[in-house]
């Protein structure tokens, strides 16, 4: 099966993280356990436009992540995102945690990197559906989780922003995954509308089933739709998301 997935962005710069998932349905539930990822409160801040990843190492059994809720507030904190990582960029000692500033520096500290998670604009938690969690922890190519903060304004000397993560100890048949959209682009100047267009296609067989979406446009943004069509045909109108 193929399908094009085509971003349509009119305004400036955007990103849109969309979950996707088996359109199958399920019902999994397990014994689960939380997993607080925080910027330490003695990380300083001292210029604008920072951003800070730190991580903490999750337990030495396998999981699967199945909820994220942001510890942090808009008015703070810009927005937030998760990486998977084998390995950190920096390791902290057992027992202890680490924290970087990422501005020029990955998050992971081999190629696996893969974002699971974004956050901003104080948006709700996220609550997987039944049946579907990523796969973290032992025996999987996520060992370690790295939240990377954005401040756009100095930090707070006591903020500790960052997240909770919700694991869950029981397997479940059906993984989670995000597709990141239209992350890089230029915008011609004096132009008052300028349409961005940022088509994917998606070559695997098993069919998949959007649950959520999360649009990111900053200031000049002002719609974010989404089409999508088979190999063979042409386009149809599928959702405005923003």
């Amino acid at each position: 099966m193929f399908q094009a997935l085509s971003l349509r962005t009119h305004g400036g710069h955007a990103a849109l993280w969309a979950v996707v998932i088996a359109a199958l349905t399920a019902s999994v539930v397990g014994e689960t356990t939380t997993v607080d990822i925080t910027v330490p409160d003695s990380v300083t801040v001292r210029g604008q436009d920072a951003y800070i990843c730190t991580t903490v190492e999750l337990p030495n059994k396998p999981y699967k992540l199945v909820g994220v809720e942001a510890l942090a507030k808009q008015e703070v904190v810009h927005h937030i995102l998760l990486f998977g990582c084998d390995v950190p960029y920096s390791k902290p000692k057992p027992g202890e945690q680490s924290a970087w500033e990422c501005v020029g520096k990955p998050a992971c500290g081999d190629p696996s990197e893969t974002i699971l998670y974004g956050w901003g604009r104080n948006a709700d938690r996220l609550d997987l559906p039944p049946g579907v969690g990523f796969s973290v922890g032992r025996g999987s190519a996520v060992k370690w989780i790295v939240a990377q903060v954005h401040y756009l304004d100095p930090k707070p000397a006591a903020d500790k922003s960052g997240v909770r993560l919700k694991l869950q100890d029981t397997p479940v048949p059906f993984s989670g995954g995000l597709l990141s959209y239209a992350s890089w682009f230029s915008i011609p100047p004096g132009k008052p509308h300028f349409l961005v267009q940022d088509p994917c296609c998606y070559r695997g067989f098993q069919p998949l089933t959007t649950f959520a979406v999360r649009v990111h446009t900053h200031a000049l943004g002002q719609r974010v739709s989404m089409t999508r069509a088979p190999a063979s045909g042409s386009g149809e109108a599928w959702a405005d998301v923003g």
